[in-house]
């Protein structure tokens, strides 16, 4: 007596039932791995390491389920088809006609000898496999980008193999929030700074110390957003080119004032500016002028650019609100 081969319940998992001919005519769904990675990674690409836990065409038996293709043959009960037809007498004259899976190849459509059939994965076909694949994030990648690996998923006799779909996900950044390819951030300064003007350090998302300061003279208000050109995410896809980083301003005012306060009001905010700071900004190689915000510095879009949708109600109020927290 022979045996039914063990393919039938791979089919039924991989494409939710349906013997081997309904298989055929489609690939296997795609494994989903989520990868997460730093803002920092985003902003300088990188790479990962991918475990994929998969079913495999069995490497002994190549996927025949015996040792030789003799040793697999058509069920002859269903021809083939994994199912058969049953009629059932009801009564005087009447009849039902039911379809069920066969019950001497149980529903696999062919019939494996057991002297002949594969120690390795009994004649399933198939045998579990674990394979790590290194796979590549672009600077710039934006948030739930996807990246396919083809044909490296889930296998099954006589179809194509499924691919692997990485999803990478973005963890949000103490300092900076991200918006399509710009960096937003808050400052807190002193008052005598928001007069006289900033001088002050920032380490960027690729390690470098920039020393930040705007033009002498120019006056920073109470939540005042500002502009630093190229200093946002890389485009995406086009990383030559960069975003801007947008900086919102907090004033950080003395909580009373007395008569002799008032005199020394400028040696007493002088000296408020950290001894590391002043180290910073004294070894610093490199310097960027920041201006005034404006709409037209924006790009909404991870590419690069500004997208024709209407902003949601999250970033009005981002931008109506000036001085709160800027969104991811």
């Amino acid at each position: 007596m022979g045996a039914g081969g063990g393919d039938g319940d791979i089919f039924s998992q991989m494409f939710g039932g349906g013997g081997p001919r309904q298989a055929q005519k489609r690939q296997v769904k795609p494994q989903v791995k989520e990868v997460e990675i730093s803002l920092a990674d985003a902003y300088n690409g990188c790479k990962r390491d991918i475990t994929i836990d998969r079913q495999r065409l069995c490497n002994v038996c190549n996927g025949i389920g015996g040792t030789d293709a003799t040793a697999v043959q058509k069920c002859t009960d269903c021809r083939g088809q994994g199912m058969v037809t049953k009629m059932r007498q009801m009564g005087p004259g009447m009849y039902s006609q039911s379809t069920q899976p066969c019950d001497a190849c149980d529903g696999a459509g062919e019939i494996i000898n057991l002297e002949k059939r594969c120690k390795t994965c009994k004649g399933k076909k198939i045998k579990r496999d674990k394979k790590k694949i290194e796979q590549e994030i672009d600077k710039g990648c934006p948030h739930k980008e996807q990246y396919t690996i083809s044909g490296e998923g889930d296998c099954v006799p006589d179809v194509e193999p499924g691919d692997v779909i990485v999803v990478v996900k973005v963890r949000d950044n103490k300092i900076y929030k991200r918006k399509g390819a710009d960096l937003y951030m808050e400052k807190e300064i002193f008052l005598l700074e928001a007069l006289t003007g900033i001088d002050f350090t920032i380490m960027h998302l690729d390690g470098r110390i920039i020393k930040i300061n705007n033009e002498k003279g120019q006056i920073i208000k109470p939540g005042q957003k500002m502009t630093v050109e190229g200093l946002g995410m890389p485009f995406h896809k086009t990383n030559y080119k960069y975003g801007n980083l947008f900086i919102t301003f907090k004033i950080k005012f003395p909580d009373t004032m007395t008569a002799p306060d008032c005199a020394k009001v400028a040696d007493i905010l002088k000296t408020n500016k950290l001894p590391s700071e002043l180290q910073d900004i004294e070894a610093c190689k490199e310097t960027v002028k920041c201006r005034e915000f404006s709409e037209a510095d924006k790009n909404t879009q991870a590419t690069g650019g500004k997208t024709r949708q209407p902003a949601s109600d999250e970033e009005m109020e981002d931008e109506e609100g000036g001085g709160g927290q800027p969104g991811c």
